[in-house]
């Protein structure tokens, strides 16, 4: 269990996973990374969710253009949620898949960050990200895409919100209720 009290010393990402660019051969790198159960424990804290079970990455990295590289794969974790409707609790499996191109940072790009866009292929492709200290975070990247695949809402499948009517007029006069404004009308006369 987490001790809440020290939360603050958390590090930016409880599941890092290094990899020195410089290491990445022409024929690329595939490998799989997973979450030990204590780094699932921190990141149930970090992603303030209800439990996380499982967070594994398979993952190839392939160089890409000028010192660059293409990271693709496939995120897929195991979570336990509270349902919004029914407060149930239930599991969630998510997998999602990954593609991102990390660039080096040159003297050129930081004088002028628009540079960027000039490198991509297709203009609707994202900006890369900068590669920094020669690294790249492939736990970094299994939690963001862990994180942005999350519902806010989470729904237990099968569990309709169904609204809700505390009152219909037509109804409470073809029961027999009482109209309040013909209420009104009797003491006004009166």
């Amino acid at each position: 269990m987490i001790d809440h009290k020290n939360t603050e010393d958390l590090p930016e990402s409880a599941f890092s996973r290094p990899v020195s660019v410089e290491k990445i051969k022409p024929q690329g790198l595939a490998d799989t990374i997973s979450a030990t159960e204590h780094e699932c424990e921190l990141l149930t804290e970090q992603l303030k969710i209800h439990r996380l079970d499982a967070l594994s990455f398979d993952y190839k990295i392939l160089p890409w253009k000028k010192g660059g590289v293409e990271v693709s794969g496939m995120v897929k974790a195991s979570i336990e949620e509270i349902c919004v409707v029914s407060l149930d609790q239930f599991t969630s499996e998510i997998s999602e898949p990954v593609k991102r191109i990390y660039e080096r940072h040159s003297d050129a790009t930081a004088k002028n960050p628009l540079l960027d866009l000039e490198t991509l292929d297709d203009l609707e492709d994202d900006v890369p990200d900068m590669i920094e200290g020669g690294k790249i975070d492939l736990g970094e990247i299994a939690v963001e895409t862990l994180a942005l695949s999350l519902s806010p809402y989470p729904r237990k499948p099968g569990v309709v919100f169904e609204d809700h009517v505390e009152s219909d007029p037509e109804e409470d006069n073809n029961r027999g209720g009482t109209n309040p404004f013909e209420v009104l009308k009797s003491l006004k006369k009166h």
